[in-house]
């Protein structure tokens, strides 16, 4: 499920690109990341309504990284879920 003002955008502006975001997780879309599939592979690892894990691939170099988006909530109590959840989550291994 995604927002019809990205899917407008995805559609006809960036067809060619993927994309993942956390709207599963908040009912909106808070963090959209895009990547242009010729270049790098994506994984999404995890996805919570402040933060997206995915893992990103270089298809050239098949060198990996693990990467985390974060849109934290504007108030200290609305980011303690965030702050637990990253404190727990670890990253792929190599």
């Amino acid at each position: 499920m995604v927002s019809s003002k990205l899917q407008f955008m995805h559609r006809f502006r960036l067809k060619c690109w993927k994309l993942v975001s956390n709207v599963e997780a908040t009912g909106t879309t808070r963090i959209v990341v895009l990547w242009y599939p010729f270049t790098v592979h994506v994984d999404l690892l995890d996805f919570s309504p402040q933060s997206v894990h995915i893992s990103i691939r270089c298809l050239s170099t098949h060198h990996v990284v693990a990467t985390s988006f974060v849109y934290g909530y504007n108030t200290i109590i609305g980011r303690r879920t965030l702050w637990d959840s990253l404190k727990s989550w670890a990253p792929i291994g190599p």
